[in-house]
Parts: structure tokens; C-alpha cells; sequence
């Protein structure tokens, strides 16, 4: 790898279990700078950056193939988060952030690699707050995070990973929910980070990215569709899908492996998906994939450089599409082998229809502190009542609210004796912080919040700071509707971009989806 890039990726894949999200992705990433990271909901963005980072191979059912260079080294295969190879960093946010002060969440990472007294930190933050435009911060250091605002909290998250010097920070939908001068001042916090870093960012505002990014990648389809300047893909886009993408916000490319009888008239069908991801699939499959493909895939790759993408000029485009039929005949599976997708059982489905919102619903600012509707007047997420507040008070804004039963997710039960005194009730399933339920507890509390709106109930789902397990149940709701795991974290991210804080939770949900898709079967 030459010097100039901090980070190459060749026929980089990813599926969970038999389901394809990205087929051969390629790309390079230079030295500093922001690459802006665009393409339609649910294509794959937030599992490319989460492969990079390592943070999908707690998952069982997650597969990958492909090479990644980072910092002139080759990385092993799977990319792992255990600290054993250095990896980019993918910005998030964890529930024990949330109870830290401001202070000890900014220099966890930089404090690391570097050795300072506590004035030192503190007069070190204050001048690098400064610098950053967020010298307001400098004021709450000794405050809990939870108690700043969403944009300081943001903040806060990205500053942490950009003062441990990744080569290459990635951000994913930093400015959801966030407009004007809010939005401006993460956008300008991410453009100085890139004087230094590279900065891989996703975001779904084309004009987010057109003021942040000098670079962008359009991922659709499992590939990338093109590479450029941001500047010259704004003006002239160069493939069909970037053409599209930039006037409606979305391009009409095919998920990896999506049978043809599935497509429209007017859409190509996708390219044969690699031999790797064929092995992988055929994993979960009731056939085994057969040897020689299953060798192919997992023999060494023999390290090519990726050229960089000029930036007047758009990624190579996919190779000419083939049938299905075709991909398994040129990689040796036999028509048997190949995944089939399964008959979804309409029974599941009438007990999966959408939750529709309440025509009277309370707005979520009349709530407490974090309250946040997933459906409103329905269904919505909290912290625990009194975590900041009085709790008396936090239970009467939920009534408020129209809230009429808890579903609590802490270790502990929540005082009942408080609930009767502002009419409120709840149900209780006890999670350890930072984990998730287990799939056959979802499907349980699930099925029980079910029964709970179909009688007229209407719920609000908490556990401590009401982030990272409480948003865990939202989103597996979500998937409960039919919407993929990935989809249901884009969806509880756009709402609070703090909802599920582990690695382990996200996990859960994607156990989750392929557990609903056993049932439908």
C-alpha cells in the first residue's frame, strides 16, 4: 500500500447467516480528509462500518471475506474488536458514558496512550474545546453526559475516539435530528478532525455531506457504484445509480443475491454473488456448500493493491449481471445448494402488523426528560423516572403523556408503591446493564407488550438512562414488523442516536430477525 491512503478494501463482504448485505466492496480511503459515505436506507452503511471496526464478530451468524489494509498493514480476517490488530474506530455511544461526567468521557481514550495529572487533563480538554468550537463544554466538565444536550453529547462522543488519533474515525449519522447551527457545528467539529484523520462519514442529507466531505462513496447493491470528488458527483455523476441516488435520494439497485422473479421489469438484475459469500450462505443452509467452493473461499488471497478511484472518475461498475443459475454453476455449488428464500406464513404476518400512531398523541416534549415516542401515542422509550428529576414528577409527565403502563428492563423492580400514586403500573423483566435478553425473553416481552396495546394500554419502555437496553426493545418491535435488524437500528437511531448501546444488544436483534425468519418458515 502506498502512502497515501490510510485504507484499502478489496471484495470486502458481509452476510448474516444466509441473508447478503455486501457482496465485494472496494474502495480506498487517503490520509486525512472527510469521505462522505452515501447510498439508500437499509444497503449496508452501518455494516460496512461496523465490520471495519469490529464490532459484528460477536455476532454468530455474521460472515466476512475479503482483504483490508490499514496504516500500510494487512489485517486478519475476521476483523475483530479484541484489541489484537488496530482497527479503525467507529464512534459510539455506551450507557456508562452516559452516568460518567464530561470530563472522564472526553480523555477515556486519549488517557490510554498518554500521561497526564488530572489539572493537566483538564486544562489540556479546556484548550482542546477551544480549538474544536465547543468551548461551552468546558463549563460542564464535572457534569454528568446525560444531562447535556443532544449536539453536546455528540460531541462529546466524537472528540473521545478523535483524541486517541485513529487513522481513520468513522461517524455514522451524526446530525440525525439535527438542523441549522446544530447540525453546522458537528459538521464543522468533523471537517477539522479530517484536517489529520481521515473521516469516513455516513449520513443520509446530501447536504450534510456536500458540506463536510471532499470525497464520497456510493454504496448500493453490495458494491460500490461510484467514487469521486464530492464536488464533481455533485455536478455529474457518472453511473445510472449515482445519477439517480442524487436526484431522489435513492437508486433503484438490487440487494447481493436477490432472486430474479423478485425484480421489477425495469431493474438489472444484481451480479453473480462471489464464491466466498456462496460458502457463506451455504453455511446456513440445510445443504453444505460443496468442498471445492468451500476451499476457494477460504485459501489465501494472494494481496493485490487497490488503485485509487481518480476522482473525476467513478468506481468500476459491476460485472455484467448473470443469473443466479449462472453465479452457482461458475463457483461449483450445485442448484440445490444455493439459499432459497423461505414462504413467509401469512399467520405470522397478521400478528406482525404495523402499530398505527394515536390521533391524539401527546407531543414527546410534554414527557420527562428522554422521552422519546417509537410510535406515538402508543409506544414510546425513557429513562427510568427520576434519574434526573424528581421521580413523582418524571411519572406525572408520563401520564401526561397518556402512558399508562412501564415496561421496566433494570436489574431491580421499579417501586410500585410510586406507580400506584400516579395510577401507573408496569411489568418487569430484569437485563443486566449493557446486555440484551435473550431471544426467547424478547419474543416473550414482546408478545406480552402485544397483548398489553391490543387492550388499550399505552407503553413506555425504560431501563437506567433509557439508551441502550430500553432502545434495544424498540428496534427488535421494529423487526417484530417485518423491518431487518439494520433497518430497525437506522430507524431507533433516527429518534435517539444513542438507542442500543452494545455490541451484544445489536447481536441480539439480528438473532432476533433470524429467528422470526425460522418461524416464518
Amino acid at each position: 500500500m502506498d502512502q497515501q491512503h490510510s485504507l484499502q478494501v478489496q471484495g470486502l463482504g458481509a452476510s448474516y447467516g444466509p441473508r447478503v448485505v455486501l457482496a465485494e466492496v472496494d474502495f480506498t480511503l487517503p490520509q486525512s480528509g472527510v469521505t462522505a459515505l452515501l447510498g439508500p436506507a437499509g444497503t449496508g452503511k452501518s455494516t460496512l462500518l461496523r465490520t471495519l471496526a469490529g464490532l459484528n464478530a460477536v455476532n454468530p451468524r455474521f460472515r466476512s471475506w475479503g482483504q483490508v489494509v490499514y496504516c500500510a498493514h494487512p489485517l486478519r480476517m475476521p476483523l475483530s474488536a479484541d484489541g489484537v490488530q488496530a482497527l479503525p474506530r467507529l464512534v459510539q455511544q455506551h450507557a456508562r458514558l452516559m452516568r460518567a461526567n464530561t470530563l472522564d468521557a472526553l480523555i477515556e481514550k486519549a488517557r490510554q496512550s498518554e500521561s497526564r495529572g488530572p489539572l493537566q487533563w483538564r486544562t489540556w480538554v479546556t484548550e482542546q474545546l477551544q480549538h474544536y468550537g465547543f468551548a461551552e463544554l468546558a463549563q460542564v466538565l464535572d457534569k454528568s453526559t446525560m444531562l447535556l444536550s443532544a449536539v453536546q453529547q455528540r460531541a462529546v462522543a466524537i472528540l473521545r475516539e478523535a483524541w486517541a488519533r485513529p487513522a481513520v474515525l468513522m461517524v455514522d449519522e451524526p446530525t440525525a435530528d439535527l438542523e441549522g447551527y446544530e447540525a453546522f457545528l458537528l459538521l464543522d467539529l468533523i471537517k477539522q478532525i479530517g484536517q489529520h484523520s481521515s473521516v469516513l462519514l455516513v449520513t443520509h442529507h446530501q447536504q450534510h455531506a456536500q458540506a463536510a466531505a471532499q470525497q464520497m462513496l456510493l454504496l448500493a447493491g453490495g458494491h460500490i457504484q461510484e467514487a469521486a470528488a464530492m464536488a464533481v458527483f455533485t455536478l455529474r455523476p457518472l453511473s445510472a445509480a449515482g445519477q439517480q441516488f442524487l436526484r431522489t435520494g435513492s437508486c433503484a439497485v438490487p440487494m447481493p443475491g436477490t432472486p430474479l422473479n423478485e425484480l421489477a421489469d425495469d431493474v438489472l438484475p444484481p451480479p453473480p454473488l462471489p464464491v466466498a459469500a456462496l460458502a457463506a450462505i451455504a453455511e446456513f443452509s440445510d445443504l453444505p456448500a460443496s468442498s471445492a467452493a468451500v476451499s476457494e473461499a477460504v485459501a489465501p488471497f494472494k494481496l493485490e493493491p487497490v488503485l485509487p478511484v481518480p476522482t473525476s472518475v467513478s468506481a468500476p461498475a459491476p460485472a455484467p449481471a448473470l443469473s443466479q443459475a449462472a453465479a452457482v454453476a461458475a463457483s461449483g455449488l450445485s442448484s440445490a445448494t444455493r439459499y432459497q428464500p423461505r414462504i413467509v406464513n401469512a399467520a405470522v404476518l397478521m400478528e406482525m402488523q404495523p402499530l398505527l400512531a394515536a390521533e391524539n398523541a401527546m407531543p414527546a416534549s410534554r414527557g420527562p426528560n428522554g422521552f422519546s415516542w417509537l410510535v406515538p401515542g402508543r409506544l414510546a422509550g425513557t429513562p427510568w423516572p427520576g434519574v434526573v428529576h424528581d421521580m413523582d414528577a418524571d411519572l406525572k409527565a408520563l401520564n401526561r403523556c397518556g402512558i399508562t403502563m412501564l415496561i421496566t428492563l433494570t436489574e431491580k423492580d421499579f417501586p410500585q408503591d410510586a406507580l400506584a400514586r400516579n395510577g401507573l403500573k408496569n411489568f418487569h423483566l430484569p437485563v443486566y446493564d449493557h446486555e440484551p435478553p435473550t431471544v426467547a425473553q424478547m419474543q416473550m416481552l414482546l408478545a406480552r407488550m402485544s397483548v398489553a396495546l391490543r387492550r388499550g394500554e399505552v407503553l413506555a419502555v425504560h431501563c437506567l438512562a433509557g439508551l441502550g437496553r430500553t432502545g434495544t426493545v424498540l428496534a427488535a418491535w421494529l423487526v417484530r414488523e417485518g423491518l431487518t435488524a439494520e433497518e430497525a437500528l437506522r430507524r431507533v437511531r433516527l429518534i435517539d442516536a444513542q438507542y442500543v448501546q452494545s455490541e451484544a444488544q445489536e447481536a441480539l436483534l439480528y438473532e432476533f430477525e433470524n429467528a422470526l425468519l425460522q418461524k416464518m418458515a
